[in-house]
């Protein structure tokens, strides 16, 4: 009963080892094998997971990289002065979505943006062209990016000088220097380090 109903709240996506710990988790003591013999009995299998096989974009040498117009100097005056480029990647039942968001400096306000499962310059452009729709820039706008290919390329470069934007890249890869963490556990850090100074 407490299986099916388990498979059955995760849309049919769980295997013997979620439900098993799931189940342990509703204080029902079992184990793995036990809970997968029922279910196989009960004809219940789960979903694999898709693997990750994306990863970001490296670099196109052939493609000019611009200088970094923003040296760590993340603030602005006003809005539309200066928009941040990224992607990430989000995971779905289907499997791995890849959202491109563009973000304005001044308030962190999420300006344009575009999701599909395919991570390409189209995918890229989309959220340019949504920001640039939605806040209507002026000339002169700093668009910082990563040096991605998608970003360096030929079509996105020309989408950036049509709107009088300013590429400016990355010249170093930050992540790094945050011990590769993600940035939500990162910020943890410092605040669990903040709330807890050692003397």
């Amino acid at each position: 009963m407490h299986i099916r109903s388990i498979h059955r709240e995760s849309h049919g996506t769980y295997g013997s080892p979620r439900v098993a710990r799931a189940l342990r988790g509703r204080g029902i003591v079992t184990n793995r094998k036990r809970v997968a013999r029922l279910m196989q009995q009960e004809g219940l299998q789960g979903v694999p997971r898709r693997r990750f096989r994306g990863s970001t974009a490296q670099a196109d040498l052939t493609h000019p990289v611009a200088e970094n117009l923003l040296p760590r100097e993340f603030s602005t005056e006003a809005p539309n002065e200066a928009w941040v480029a990224d992607i990430m990647y989000l995971p779905t039942l289907p499997g791995w979505a890849c959202l491109a968001v563009l973000i304005d400096l001044f308030s962190r306000k999420v300006v344009g943006w575009a999701i599909d499962d395919v991570i390409d310059t189209r995918l890229y452009l989309r959220a340019l062209e949504r920001a640039v729709a939605a806040r209507s820039p002026e000339v002169g706008l700093i668009h910082h990016s990563d040096r991605g290919c998608q970003y360096t390329s030929s079509a996105y470069q020309a989408a950036l000088k049509l709107q009088g934007a300013v590429p400016s890249n990355n010249t170093e890869r930050l992540h790094s220097s945050k011990g590769y963490r993600a940035p939500v556990d990162h910020e943890r850090n410092f605040y669990e380090n903040a709330a807890n100074p050692t003397t």
